[in-house]
């Protein structure tokens, strides 16, 4: 199997719109906890129905119903027995960031969906904590800007007034916004390189 099962993250909101599709990005949540354990024994399951077999994925099923901490680690191990990194919580959410606003410029997701994740499930909990941000290479006050524009497309959306764009049609602000923070998102990816330095 190319590909594991698609995945749908949950968090502040509800579930977002956002499917895992690699076992570097199944790695990372796993680090992050968001993975659950059901999750990991249907990807055992669904693995072993497509006809192949791997030691690991068997024992991940038979361990169904039992508790978390006994079955992350007989998936981590899987995943890095198919290449997939072991990451720090760190490192985990700076690649997840990156990923997904890499998604947002491709448009694969709606910007404010992606950055609504960013925002409650990588940004607050995890990297707004970071001591070293020169280490990691991340601009709070970049970041903190495109969560402000992605306010700015749910009061479009809720018919409240925006503070830009206020000459145009609901749907034309919109679309100017979304302009905004892609542009916003190519230069934040090329002002900040990938850095796996874990702390």
């Amino acid at each position: 199997m190319d590909k594991p099962t698609e995945f749908y993250l949950k968090g502040y909101g509800g579930v977002y719109d956002l499917r895992v599709f690699s076992y570097e990005e199944l790695s990372a949540l796993i680090e992050l906890d968001q993975v659950t354990s059901d999750q990991m024994v249907q990807f055992a399951n669904d693995y072993l129905n497509s006809g192949s077999f791997e030691e690991e994925l068997a024992e991940i099923y038979d361990l169904m119903g039992q508790d978390h901490s006994d079955i992350k680690p007989k998936f981590s191990n899987f995943l890095s027995k198919h290449g997939a990194p072991k990451y720090t919580k760190i490192t985990a959410a700076d690649f997840l960031l990156r990923k997904i606003l890499e998604m947002i410029i491709s448009r694969e997701i709606d910007p404010e969906v992606g950055i609504d994740y960013i925002q409650y499930e990588l940004y607050y909990p995890i990297l707004e904590k970071v001591q070293s941000v020169e280490q990691l290479k991340i601009n709070n006050y970049e970041l903190e800007t495109l969560f402000a524009w992605s306010h700015e497309i749910s009061d479009c959306c809720n018919g409240l007034p925006t503070i830009c764009y206020t000459h145009l049609s609901k749907s034309k602000t919109k679309q100017q916004i979304i302009e905004h923070i892609i542009k916003i998102v190519a230069q934040w990816l090329e002002n900040n390189p990938s850095n796996n330095a874990s702390i």
